[in-house]
């Protein structure tokens, strides 16, 4: 298996092909978060992504 291709990561340099459809996503997510009137914090805490969050599942909060 091939590590380099299954490790997911928003790691796009400039004039890659995917950098515009990674742009429009991020324009999109920000979009509709302020539409909620959320902060990026809130919208990070309700994915369940930010500080204290593992990839694995497991929290670093007691």
């Amino acid at each position: 298996m091939n590590e380099a291709v299954d490790e997911a990561g928003w790691d796009v340099e400039p004039g890659d092909e995917i950098e515009p459809l990674v742009q429009a996503v991020g324009k999109l997510l920000k979009v509709c978060r302020e539409a909620a009137g959320m902060r990026v914090a809130e919208l990070g805490e309700v994915l369940g992504y930010g500080e204290g969050h593992d990839p694995q599942g497991d929290s670093t909060h007691a």
